[in-house]
C-alpha cells in the first residue's frame, strides 16, 4: 500500500479502517508520520449525536486517540510539539488515553536528552499527587523517578499505603528497587519507609507477588550491609 493510500485510509469514515492505517503509519519513524499523528490528536470534531449520547464525544474515537499516543512515543517529535499535545492527552475523557499519554511521558523522560520545563514538571507532579484511577497511576509511577526528588518519592509511600490495589503498591516497590539499583536511593533513607506500604494482596502465583517484591528489595539491601 502506498503512502497516499495509507493517508486516505486514515481519513476513512469508519474508525476501524482509520485505526488499521494508523498502526502502519505510526510504525514508520519519519517526519510525515509525526505530522499525521499530530493531526489526529488535534482533531476535535464532535462525533454524531447518538455516539455522544453513548459517551464518545469525538470523531476520533478513544481507541484511535490511545493508539496515536502509543505510536507517538517512539517518534522523534520535538519537545515543543510534544508539550502542545500533552494537555490534550492528559485531559482526555477516556482513561486509556490518559494512561497511554503517561506511557509516552515516561518513554520520553527515559531518553537522557529529553527535558521538561520546570513549569511542566510542577504540573505533572500535581497530577500524580491527585490521581485516583489506579491504571493511570500505574502508568505514572515510573515517571516519578524523573519529576520527583527522592524525599518526595519516599513521602509518597503514605499515599500508596491507602491503595487497595496490590498492583499500585507493587509498582511503587518496583520504583524503589529501580532507584536503589541505580544508586539514587541510599539504604539509610529507604529503610524508615519500608513498612509504610502494606503487603496484603489478593494475587498469588502460588507465592504472594507483592511480598516477593518486598523480599527482593530486602535482599538487595541486605547485600549492602
Amino acid at each position: 500500500m502506498t503512502q497516499e493510500e495509507l493517508e486516505n485510509r486514515v481519513k476513512h469514515s469508519k474508525w476501524q479502517v482509520r485505526n488499521s492505517a494508523l498502526k502502519v503509519i505510526g510504525a514508520k519513524l519519519e517526519e510525515r508520520s509525526i505530522e499525521i499523528l499530530k493531526e489526529i490528536l488535534l482533531d476535535k470534531r464532535p462525533s454524531t449525536w447518538i455516539k455522544r449520547v453513548l459517551g464518545e464525544p469525538f470523531h476520533q474515537v478513544g481507541f484511535i486517540r490511545r493508539n496515536t499516543w502509543m505510536a507517538l512515543k517512539k517518534q522523534a517529535i520535538s519537545e515543543s510539539d510534544f508539550n502542545v499535545l500533552l494537555p490534550i492527552g492528559l485531559d482526555d475523557p477516556y482513561y486509556e488515553v490518559r494512561t497511554a499519554t503517561w506511557d509516552a511521558i515516561y518513554y520520553k523522560l527515559n531518553d537522557k536528552s529529553w527535558h521538561f520545563t520546570n513549569e511542566w514538571e510542577i504540573k505533572l507532579k500535581e497530577r500524580v499527587k491527585k490521581e485516583k484511577n489506579f491504571e493511570i497511576l500505574l502508568a505514572m509511577l515510573p515517571s516519578m523517578e524523573y519529576i520527583f526528588d527522592i524525599d518526595e518519592i519516599l513521602e509518597f509511600s503514605h499515599k500508596i499505603r491507602k491503595y487497595k490495589s496490590w498492583r499500585v503498591r507493587g509498582a511503587y516497590f518496583d520504583l524503589l528497587v529501580s532507584l536503589y539499583e541505580k544508586d539514587l536511593l541510599p539504604y539509610e533513607k529507604l529503610k524508615p519507609y519500608l513498612n509504610n506500604v502494606h503487603l496484603r494482596s489478593d494475587y498469588f502465583k502460588p507465592i504472594f507477588l507483592l511480598k516477593e517484591k518486598r523480599q527482593n528489595l530486602d535482599r538487595l539491601l541486605e547485600a549492602q550491609l
